[in-house]
């Protein structure tokens, strides 16, 4: 696209200074700006320049203006950290602590695979945790020192949860296998980067949603017949889900 670094950094500079008069912004109003650098307003030019502004923590989306996302600076968004900066260690290994407190019990490879980093810094963030006693082993995996006896146990009644599109539930471990049968992975996951809804019942995906036709229907496509104590609370998930998307008031 000829998007090379002397480009990237005007338009970063430019964005920069618009925002800074006029913002918040919304993409067409930026790119109106950016077309000032010689840019096509209706190439993916903008849009990469935009990104490029939000990765360089140049902006970051603001308010809604009429349903519509704008963007504001970075720094006037927001809060101010006081001047105070992470060292590298610490910040690795808070960032696996965060990450533990949220998704536990969990691998180093899991915190590798939802993080994005190199596996030999994972090793690192799990050797400080476990320096200052933060972590502890539970089988093969790790938890959180102290949230061992957290763990509830055995119940009669089913757990089920209905779970949006792309919950990190599904996307915050290495494998699949202990969230989708291995049989049913393809109807979670079809392609082109898609993750539906799905429905969990003791942690384990047994079908998918979507919103029907209808503005306070929810259809449920099960994998397998479902255990008719399931489907109960299933039932009950599906009412709560429109009572939420549907208010009555």
């Amino acid at each position: 696209m000829g998007l090379d670094d002397d480009l990237r950094q005007r338009a970063d500079y430019l964005i920069r200074r618009v925002l800074a008069a006029h913002g918040p912004l919304t993409r067409a109003e930026l790119t109106e700006h950016l077309t000032t650098l010689g840019i096509s307003p209706d190439g993916q030019e903008p849009f990469h320049l935009i990104r490029h502004a939000a990765l360089t923590a140049v902006l970051c989306h603001g308010p809604q203006r009429a349903g519509e996302a704008t963007y504001v600076l970075l720094d006037d968004w927001l809060p101010t950290t006081g001047g105070a900066r992470w060292e590298e260690g610490a910040a690795l290994a808070e960032l696996a602590r965060r990450y533990l407190a949220a998704h536990a019990p969990a691998t180093l490879e899991d915190f590798a695979a939802w993080s994005g980093l190199p596996v030999t810094w994972a090793r690192r963030a799990w050797k400080l945790l476990a320096e200052s006693g933060v972590i502890t082993k539970y089988g093969g995996l790790t938890m959180l020192a102290g949230r061992v006896e957290e763990l509830p146990g055995p119940s009669d009644t089913p757990d089920v949860r209905m779970l949006p599109a792309y919950d990190n539930y599904l996307i915050g471990y290495r494998t699949r296998e202990m969230s989708v049968p291995a049989l049913h992975q393809a109807r979670v996951w079809p392609g082109g980067g898609l993750i539906r809804p799905t429905v969990i019942a003791d942690g384990l995906a047994i079908a998918t949603w979507s919103r029907g036709s209808g503005a306070r229907s929810i259809k449920v496509n099960a994998f397998e017949p479902v255990p008719p104590q399931i489907q109960r609370e299933v039932d009950m998930e599906k009412d709560a889900v429109v009572r939420f998307l549907r208010p009555t008031t």
